[in-house]
């Protein structure tokens, strides 16, 4: 079952990479799905909310539907979507959820920058002596 792989965690079977590059990477791809799901959401620098809590984030966009808020940074927030209420909003993914948080109205009201899927948020690098 490991042949060929190097893996990082041996509980978890997506963390394995395989030596061969032809062969599709399973733990990218099952991460990259993941991720679909999660949408990051950055606010306007004039719209400070370092001070309020992940709850108090989470009631601003109650009416979307059920979903779980994490604090990124000071400026931004993680939401990992289960279910989105179509009364509210027509859309039956995230996709629509970021579509809808991108019109300028919505940017407006809702005080939002920069809206995308966690695959395309900005990543932190400690380092760059990769590339």
């Amino acid at each position: 079952m490991t042949l060929n792989r190097v893996m990082m965690n041996q509980f978890d079977n997506c963390a394995c990479f395989h030596m061969n590059p032809e062969k599709p990477d399973k733990g990218a791809l099952t991460i990259e799905t993941k991720q679909k799901e999660v949408v990051w959401l950055k606010f306007e620098d004039s719209y400070d909310v370092s001070s309020l809590s992940a709850e108090t984030i989470a009631s601003i966009f109650s009416e979307f539907g059920d979903f779980h808020v994490f604090k990124d940074t000071k400026q931004s927030v993680l939401m990992h979507f289960y279910y989105l209420d179509k009364n509210y909003i027509e859309c039956k993914s995230t996709e629509g959820f970021i579509a809808y948080m991108s019109k300028p109205e919505s940017k407006a009201k809702y005080h939002v920058s920069n809206v995308s899927t966690l695959f395309n948020a900005p990543k932190f690098v400690a380092h760059n002596h990769l590339e």
